[in-house]
């Protein structure tokens, strides 16, 4: 999916996420940290060989370095993610986690799709 949001530094990227059933990802080191904010459906990742369902209003931690496997089995998924680039150290590395929101983060989450959803191009324009 494109890209719709950039920070006016260029390390910060926004959009729309999904993957259909029978996605397989897998990476030994993950060179990004990104966050995976699931709105509709199952993403699956398996972190030191235990496998932990990310359902809506769940949130998916990838970070630089981290080792893990993303898959969709009979169901797919959909979300929004966001990518910090130009990123090292501190929180930034490490394993990957999946966590389940708090209210707070939900309601950030609504709030971004929302500006994306306005920031797409409009079909007939």
């Amino acid at each position: 999916m494109p890209e719709l949001l950039r920070c006016s530094e260029g390390t910060f990227l926004a959009g729309f996420k999904s993957q259909p059933p029978g996605y397989l990802f897998t990476t030994a080191q993950y060179g990004h940290y990104q966050l995976i904010c699931v709105t509709a459906g199952t993403l699956i990742a398996t972190i030191e060989g235990r496998d932990m369902k990310a359902l809506p209003g769940s949130l998916v931690l990838l970070r630089i370095g981290g080792a893990f496997t993303l898959r969709c089995d009979k169901v797919g998924y959909r979300g929004i993610y966001v990518i910090v680039r130009d990123c090292e150290g501190g929180v930034y590395e490490g394993p990957a986690r999946v966590i389940v929101s708090p209210p707070e983060v939900r309601s950030l989450v609504s709030l971004l799709e929302k500006c994306l959803q306005e920031a797409q191009p409009r079909d007939g324009g």
